[in-house]
């Protein structure tokens, strides 16, 4: 992944990638846990995850976010957010929870592991969300040998 500033681009190290997946993750569980109502982002991207100095995350760009009071577990709402991010189960039924926002955070995740965006030419990251468990299925099933050597920690140097 790329991160652009003003002045130049810098190519990030996996510890900061590590940084900014975990500082998002803990502010989507303060969103969902802490605040009451809960908060429902809706447009969870890597776009709206800024950075300080530091690689400190932070979100950002709630102008289509949802408050959920804490006796429901859903609300129903129309559809909004960005393409290659939104949960297929809320785009089906329209049934907004923090489950739509851990999805699209999965997608955040699959950028940060991979460096493509999440909608392109050549490969959708939704369609790893969707085939991996297929074929994870189809390894128990016949005993295949794994899809994905296990990673060693030379896997994730750079």
């Amino acid at each position: 992944m790329i991160l652009v500033s003003s002045s130049k681009k810098k190519k990030l190290d996996w510890e900061a990638r590590l940084k900014i997946a975990l500082g998002a993750a803990q502010g989507l569980a303060y969103l969902h846990h802490e605040c009451s109502p809960r908060i429902i982002h809706r447009d969870v991207k890597s776009k709206n995850i800024l950075l300080d100095k530091d690689y400190e995350a932070h979100l950002a760009d709630f102008g289509i976010a949802k408050s959920l009071c804490v006796s429901k577990t859903h609300t129903s709402t129309c559809v909004m957010g960005t393409i290659g991010y939104i949960d297929p189960e809320y785009a089906r039924t329209s049934r907004l929870n923090e489950k739509s926002d851990v999805y699209s955070y999965g997608i955040v995740l699959l950028e940060l592991l991979t460096g493509k965006k999440p909608v392109d030419d050549e490969c959708n990251l939704h369609h790893l969300v969707t085939i991996l468990p297929f074929f994870t299925c189809l390894h128990n099933l016949f005993d295949f040998p794994p899809i994905f050597p296990s990673p060693t920690p030379l896997d994730f140097m750079d």
